[in-house]
């Protein structure tokens, strides 16, 4: 390590003249990256200006380093406030594993503890703190904090703040008071879930009316969707899809907690080591049971949705749905789980019309608001769609995020599979009238009205227009209620018609509707509305036999003594996890062991040229590495 490193890290630990260095060095240095990703770099120059912010980013988008940065760059300690102990735990092990003076304060720790924690702060040496929203508006902890001199607040998970959102949490509402408590600090919100509604409220019961708001793209471009129909042997679907995925982690979502402890006992049998997680356990057994799928290398987590939001590892290669999530939303952040690191990863479902079925008797059970009731049903139609959908999983996927993608990804397996364009249904004429109906007046219309319409009950009233016919629409005197929903649901997931869901669920026209009105395409549908819920069996046919996606390698080790080393760095990685009792990711993530095993440096300094390497690690771990890597050149 040279002198003028050891100087960096000495300001870096005093905190005191840390000021000095530039967000591009403290990118570097402390955190090993060589270049920001989308939005970061104006969203920390915006904090650094002394100014609030709402951040939008995706699940492995690079959130945490849009407030770590700023709480580096700026005098004083950064208050982050995160709702689960977990995600508090795992972030600040990392960053003490950077050389970062993090700590948090929750019920995890004893009184000792604490107190220990809370004299660190006091003494100023802290540099970042994580609090949970129900510590940090407690009299006790504001008292505290006013003593000392705060460079940021980020709340993370902002979306808890929302009464719309799936993650509701009332404590949320009253950090609202941080910002007459510290004015003069900059606040960042931050979510990976948020429509429109939703970051109304956030802006609004945060009190983030001057915030500037940065959203980047939602689009995982690592991840490979496929999402297909359950056989009679799920088991063996499972089984299959693991045989093209050794030696990798992944998180296997299930909707009951009796399929959760059967899918582990089944997997556990196979040979293949597999943890259950769900609320029914006591707590010791979930927290073991996650610390082991934190810890160790190439492990399967079987869960419910109780797991997840508080997981930051950056290596899970594969994300299974064993029934059907909710809505996209929860889709969308549970597959978001994987492949954080930007390696190639995998997101695999398996749906059935019971699952539907199952999640809507649920929901009926559970929400009382008609308005709320809209909004659930609303949402699990939607999801629906998309696992009907022959169409490009991604385009659906991220309009759903109001983000339009301009073309078919080729990563899913709508992409991937050849259908056979014959056995599909145009349904372009009937969508031209679904869609002129909706064009002909200002308004949206009522969606059960405009069903029973298609049903052919009721005529709604439209002004007269010359271009507007009936002719040809018997198609759907004799459809079933399912069949016109299926219709307009894929009419929705399209971009075709867009849905609001309130007292009652309304429809007007989508983003696309114009551009199909303007100049009608063909509009090809798995099944007519006659067809659908008549039959089990899709007509569908495609020239690919198989089922269960195979393992994705895009970015192969190509050479042999390229994959042998990194195969030997691997190795040395796990011992020294094992021997340091912490995360083999937490030491270098697969990305960086991969460029490790690319450019062999032969000198510390050129090991900073790799990602994920900054002097910390450097200093740390450096040695240990180059030695590996000269032992088999």
């Amino acid at each position: 390590m040279s002198d003028k490193n050891d100087q960096q890290l000495a300001l870096f630990e005093n905190d005191q003249k840390f000021d000095r260095f530039t967000a591009k060095s403290i990118l570097k240095s402390v955190f090993g990256h060589q270049e920001f990703r989308g939005p970061q770099e104006r969203i920390i120059a915006q904090i650094m200006a002394g100014e609030d912010v709402l951040a939008l980013m995706p699940t492995g988008g690079g959130k945490s380093l849009c407030y770590q940065l700023p709480a580096l760059a700026r005098e004083g300690m950064g208050v982050i406030v995160s709702p689960l102990i977990s995600l508090m735990q795992d972030q600040v092990q990392t960053l003490n594993e950077l050389g970062v003076a993090a700590r948090f304060l929750n019920s995890s720790l004893s009184l000792k503890e604490q107190k220990k924690v809370e004299q660190e702060i006091v003494e100023g040496a802290v540099k970042i703190l994580y609090l949970s929203p129900e510590r940090i508006v407690k009299s006790a902890t504001l008292s505290m904090l006013r003593k000392c001199e705060i460079s940021v607040i980020a709340i993370d998970e902002a979306h808890c703040v929302s009464r719309w959102g799936h993650d509701f949490r009332p404590e949320y509402l009253q950090l609202s008071k941080l910002n007459k408590t510290f004015p003069d600090t900059p606040r960042i919100a931050l979510t990976a879930s948020a429509d429109k509604r939703t970051q109304v409220d956030i802006l609004k019961h945060l009190n983030l009316v001057k915030a500037k708001v940065f959203r980047a793209s939602f689009d995982r471009p690592n991840i490979t969707y496929h999402i297909e129909k359950k056989k009679t042997d799920q088991q063996s679907e499972l089984l299959s899809f693991l045989e093209s995925h050794q030696d990798e982690t992944g998180i296997i979502y299930c909707l009951s907690r009796r399929k959760v402890e059967e899918t582990a006992e089944f997997l556990n049998q196979q040979g293949i080591e597999a943890y259950p997680y769900h609320a029914g356990l006591d707590r010791k057994t979930r927290q073991d049971h996650q610390q082991k799928f934190t810890d160790n290398e190439n492990v399967i987590i079987v869960a419910t949705i109780a797991f997840g939001m508080g997981i930051d590892r950056p290596d899970v290669r594969f994300v299974v749905h064993m029934d059907m999530p909710r809505n996209i939303e929860s889709y969308y952040q549970e597959t978001g789980r994987a492949g954080r690191d930007g390696q190639e990863s995998v997101a695999y479902m398996m749906y059935a019309l019971s699952d539907f079925v199952v999640m809507k008797s649920m929901i009926s059970q559970s929400v009382k608001s008609t308005h709320r009731l809209n909004v659930e049903f609303g949402g699990l139609e939607e999801m629906l769609a998309l696992c009907e959908t022959h169409h490009c999983r991604r385009q659906s996927l991220l309009l759903s995020f109001d983000e339009i993608y301009p073309k078919a990804c080729g990563k899913c397996d709508n992409c991937l599979t050849q259908i056979d364009q014959s056995t599909l249904f145009n349904l372009s004429k009937e969508t031209l009238i679904a869609l002129k109906i909706l064009h002909l007046k200002k308004d949206t219309y009522d969606f059960q009205d405009y069903i029973d319409f298609f049903k052919g009950l009721i005529t709604l009233k439209v002004r007269e227009s010359k271009d507007f016919e009936l002719e040809g629409f018997g198609l759907y005197m004799n459809a079933t209620e399912k069949g016109i929903k299926y219709f307009l649901r894929q009419l929705g997931i399209l971009g075709f018609i867009k849905f609001k869901y309130e007292d009652n669920v309304t429809l007007s026209l989508g983003p696309k509707a114009l551009e199909f009105l303007k100049e009608p395409f063909p509009v090809l549908l798995k099944f007519s509305p006659l067809q659908y819920g008549k039959t089990s069996k899709s007509k569908t046919k495609t020239k690919s036999t198989s089922t269960a996606p195979r393992k994705i390698d895009l970015k192969p080790i190509s050479s042999k003594g390229r994959q042998e080393l990194f195969l030997r760095l691997k190795e040395l990685r796990r011992k020294l996890s094992k021997e340091k009792r912490i995360p083999a990711y937490k030491i270098f993530n697969d990305k960086t062991l991969e460029q490790l095993s690319q450019k062999r440096p032969t000198e510390l300094k050129m090991m900073l040229e790799i990602d994920g390497v900054g002097d910390y690690k450097l200093k740390k771990w450096g040695k240990i590495f180059l030695n590996e890597i000269h032992s088999h050149s």
